[in-house]
């Protein structure tokens, strides 16, 4: 009988707190209908939002107004949010005389400040390089090279061959049913990539050859995994193992065949325990300091980190968050979904004070020496 009062009380206690959000001390969240793209300067920008108690109840804010503050805090905006079609969505206009970033939001009497993602004004594709979450590697830009020597081996442009093409982008285990890859908990995600060389497998193992994957990651092309052409043929292949590099999170091997006019290679890459690693809070790549969101807070919250260094936020809680700045040296962030992660460079010394957008009790500080 106990635990079936104090099981009333709780679900009690959570359908007050729905109908209350504002009083039991609640949060909300603005999104955007679309995310902005193209802004330009003296153009006027019309933009709508939905806002939401904790993300999930559509809400009327009554009156609200739209901040938006130049990085160089020189230059305001106001603009009033006007309410439109179904209940919580908002629609407003801005006219920016400036390009550049913009850290803005829409401040709720209720909710207070709700920020949105920093803005860049001015140039086509200055946007999604703004703040936006950015893959710490991108497989889909991967190459398959040669390159003499073994893996260790300097090598200069002219005696790189990249392979080409490369036919195949991220996909299950060869073998697993359709079924099991939309259970990504039980598969292990494969990326395959196949590609083809002129030269036959004898003479790349006779030439001391290393072959290299190399793939996309903040912005620069390098190594991920690599592997020397060595060993006797089974047949008319080898295997090469590929070993991880420079903490890509990617191991795996490569078939070498003879086609008769040359060398098909095929290479399966799995996640190694430095990826796994990343998602438990280590640095998921050189340069790059990772913080986890959980538990309603950043972990660690507070970091000591080199100018030049990456921070990436992971959000592993069930619930939304942000990375909004203090001041207008950070970018803020868009919202961050849970398993999403948000990525932002420091270059300049200095410290920087942070919090989430919707939570504003949750903070974290960096600092950059």
């Amino acid at each position: 009988m106990k635990r079936f009062m104090l099981s009333c009380l709780a679900v009690i206690s959570l359908l007050v707190g729905a109908v209350t959000p504002v009083a039991a001390g609640g949060w909300a969240t603005a999104r955007l209908d679309d995310p902005p793209a193209d802004i330009a300067v003296e153009k006027p920008w019309r933009f709508g939002f939905m806002v939401r108690a904790h993300d999930v109840t559509p809400i009327d804010i009554g009156n609200a107004e739209i901040v938006a503050r130049h990085r160089s805090g020189e230059t305001i905006l106001r603009a009033t949010a006007i309410h439109e079609g179904e209940i919580g969505h908002y629609v407003s206009e801005l006219t920016f005389p400036e390009p550049g970033e913009w850290k803005w939001g829409v401040n709720v009497e209720a909710y207070g400040m709700l920020p949105f993602e920093t803005l860049v004004v001015g140039g086509t594709d200055q946007q999604a390089k703004a703040s936006a979450p950015k893959p710490v590697l991108d497989l889909n830009t991967a190459d398959i090279q040669l390159l003499p020597g073994d893996c260790t081996t300097t090598a200069d442009a002219q005696s790189v061959t990249t392979l080409n093409p490369i036919t195949k982008p991220i996909e299950p285990a060869p073998g697993t049913s359709e079924l099991d890859a939309a259970e990504p908990r039980d598969v292990v995600p494969v990326w395959h990539g196949s590609a083809r060389s002129e030269t036959s497998v004898e003479d790349l193992i006779a030439g001391s050859h290393s072959l290299t994957i190399v793939a996309e990651s903040g912005g620069q092309k390098r190594p991920i995994a690599c592997g020397a052409v060595r060993g006797t043929p089974n047949g008319d292949a080898v295997i090469v193992g590929l070993a991880e590099q420079l903490g890509s999170g990617q191991a795996g091997i490569a078939m070498l065949s003879d086609s008769g006019d040359g060398t098909d290679v095929e290479v399966y890459l799995v996640p190694t325990r430095s990826a796994i690693g990343a998602a438990a809070g280590e640095s998921p790549e050189a340069g790059t300091v990772e913080i986890v969101i959980a538990g309603m807070g950043f972990s660690p919250s507070q970091v000591t980190i080199a100018a030049g260094t990456t921070v990436q936020w992971r959000n592993e809680d069930a619930v939304v968050h942000s990375v909004t700045g203090d001041d207008m040296a950070f970018s803020d962030s868009p919202l961050i979904d849970q398993g999403e992660v948000y990525s932002q460079a420091f270059d300049r010394p200095g410290t920087y004070a942070y919090r989430c957008g919707p939570h504003p009790n949750m903070i974290g500080t960096i600092e950059v020496t």
